[in-house]
């Protein structure tokens, strides 16, 4: 889905992506993403979606509900499809019933926004945080380091150690071999 957003194209096609995610990690992306103030509503992009749960048809422009076997059973806005007494407006009925509530009011989205800036101030915003922080990058950060070689095993290690060891000394050997005696390598190009 980043990919998609990062893309920009005028066309997105969706293919049930908030199936792995929690409830409030898809209001959250749905609502930045394709809510009345999302991103890609902002940049006037298309998006054909397909998903498995119910509680986003109410925001859709336009749902087409389709059979298990590929044919379109009905389509239109959601207030349409409610309306109109056929087996899938009392499909889509039925599951808007039975799914968990879930707000998706301007509030709950702007409540969100102000605590991810809570914990982004909390980790430090200043001038010499960021000062702090680029020094940092220079020197580097040895701890992720040492998470790897914490997850390998001593003898892994100390085998991986002396296999670049020897690589290292026989990759310079002969020139330096040949150094030593008087002799000049030439390579042919």
């Amino acid at each position: 889905m980043a990919r998609a957003v990062y893309a920009r194209c005028s066309i997105i096609i969706l293919d049930d992506v908030f199936s792995q995610l929690d409830l409030s990690t898809q209001s959250i992306i749905f609502e930045r993403l394709l809510g009345p103030q999302g991103l890609l509503r902002r940049w006037k992009t298309t998006v054909v979606m397909t998903v498995g749960a119910s509680k986003f048809f109410s925001r859709a422009d336009h749902v087409v509900v389709l059979s298990s076997e590929g044919t379109i059973l009905d389509q239109g806005t959601f207030q349409e499809l409610c309306t109109r007494d056929n087996k899938a407006a009392r499909d889509i009925i039925s599951a808007e019933e039975s799914a968990p509530e879930q707000s998706f009011t301007e509030s709950a989205y702007n409540e969100d926004s102000t605590k991810a800036r809570k914990v982004y101030a909390k980790h430090g915003d200043s001038k010499t945080d960021d000062k702090d922080l680029d020094a940092a990058r220079q020197r580097g950060d040895f701890s992720i380091y040492r998470y790897y070689l914490a997850c390998i095993s001593w003898t892994v290690a100390a085998i991986f150690l002396l296999l670049q060891l020897t690589y290292a000394f026989l990759s310079t050997f002969p020139s330096e071999c040949l150094t030593c005696t008087g002799y000049t390598m030439y390579q042919l190009t």
